[in-house]
């Protein structure tokens, strides 16, 4: 996944691996972009938390959330609580407009600055995560040459460009997560196309 991931187990306690690595117990695990990683939970439900690497400036995340296995018990008393308001809540929870940052660090998360060009990307990419617009494309976006934009993307997002189109269209899924849907028609809604024909 190419975002920060922060696993909460709603009661009890998850299991992590982080790359292969020993199996690690705790309440809290926290997984960096990029990184394969197995977790399982002792509990039905496990809370999950994504922060996006492209837009978030990282490094001003609390210190407490290091990688791996954390010791932060006061983060996992807000998360719990705020896990239990927002089930409360709804039983289907349109999980793309709820402010995490507000709703768990009560504070809005310090933005990434990225060269303007390859913001104007991410834009576009998170305005449509579904449009068919290929490298080439956003390459003539961002008004650059393909190679440069590739490399610029890289250097600018510390990931390759299709390995975060992707992640990005993929999360674009989450909505469905508690919806009855026809698997097809959500593939073609978060731009895969249809092979059939």
């Amino acid at each position: 996944m190419g975002t920060l991931i922060l696993y909460v187990a709603t009661i009890g306690l998850v299991r992590i691996r982080l790359d292969g690595g020993e199996w690690q117990t705790t309440e809290m695990a926290v997984v960096p972009p990029y990184v394969p990683h197995e977790v399982v939970s002792e509990a039905r439900h496990i809370i999950v938390v994504k922060v996006e690497a492209d837009s978030t400036g990282l490094n001003a995340l609390p210190a407490a959330l290091g990688r791996g296995a954390v010791h932060a018990p006061e983060f996992v008393r807000l998360a719990r609580q705020r896990y239990h308001e927002l089930s409360e809540q709804s039983a289907v929870l349109n999980l793309q407009v709820l402010h995490f940052d507000r709703t768990l660090f009560d504070a809005t998360l310090a933005t990434r600055r990225v060269d303007r060009r390859i913001a104007a990307v991410l834009a576009r990419i998170n305005d449509d995560s579904a449009a068919p617009e290929v490298a080439e494309e956003y390459a003539a976006l961002a008004n650059l040459s393909f190679s440069r934009f590739l490399h610029l993307f890289m250097q600018e997002i510390c990931a390759p460009f299709c390995s975060l189109r992707t992640c990005k269209r993929g999360c674009s899924l989450l909505h469905y997560v508690n919806q009855d849907a026809n698997l097809v028609h959500v593939a073609l809604d978060a731009g895969y196309i249809d092979r059939s024909g």
